[in-house]
């Protein structure tokens, strides 16, 4: 892969966890903000983040970095790996807003340049933070009132891969972990996997890389 020449500058982008209904999909799996068809690509195949500094509970940390490792597993065959760093500047952490209506947010840093004569874009940082009007716990099947810490974590850490919310017509489709409410699982659907090998790369072809 050729050097990297960024060519404009650094475009902040917010990515929410709830969006409005994509009505018309261009492909099953959604990428975020790289316009005018061009290709989303990486900087780096290691996504470093940290949680030292968001003060979360030890139980809470744990499931964040469930989420990393549901993306990291071997199954899901994509050349790249989320590692937990408390020097990097990718934050997760807690705060309170009463004016929005998302349980999480990620913000990131979108750069443009050119790989071999390509345009591409690529995240350089990013912060995730959790809303805490919110009630959160360890929940695979919560109440309505509390939100479960690692199926909305799954979800933002698939925002930093520059992935946007699956657009499905049928309602009752909740299990891929991009599903523009967070969905109902904890695990990734073939649809999450298929995005995030267009992004990175598979390990290798044809592999069985996991379920819906």
């Amino acid at each position: 892969m050729g050097r990297f020449y960024v060519l404009s500058s650094t475009i902040l982008f917010v990515a929410v966890a709830i969006l409005f209904w994509a009505s018309s999909p261009i492909s099953a799996y959604n990428l975020y903000y790289c316009p005018n068809n061009i290709a989303a690509s990486v900087e780096s195949h290691s996504v470093n983040f940290d949680l030292i500094h968001g003060n979360f509970p030890l139980w809470w940390q744990s499931e964040i970095l469930l989420a990393s490792g549901t993306w990291n597993d071997p199954s899901v065959n994509a050349d790249f790996t989320f590692v937990a760093d408390s020097t990097s500047n990718n934050d997760w952490t807690k705060m309170t807003n009463n004016y929005i209506t998302n349980q999480a947010i990620t913000s990131f840093t979108l750069l443009f340049g050119n790989i071999d004569g390509d345009r591409y874009c690529w995240v350089s940082a990013s912060d995730t933070y959790f809303n805490t009007r919110y009630s959160f716990d360890d929940c695979y099947d919560c109440d309505e009132d509390t939100f479960d810490v690692k199926t909305i974590a799954l979800h933002e850490f698939g925002h930093r891969l520059i992935l946007n919310h699956v657009s499905y017509f049928a309602p009752w489709d909740h299990d891929c972990a991009m599903w523009l409410t967070h969905g109902t699982d904890r695990t990734l659907c073939d649809v999450d996997i298929d995005g995030i090998q267009a992004i990175y790369g598979a390990v290798s072809v044809g592999a069985n890389y996991g379920s819906d």
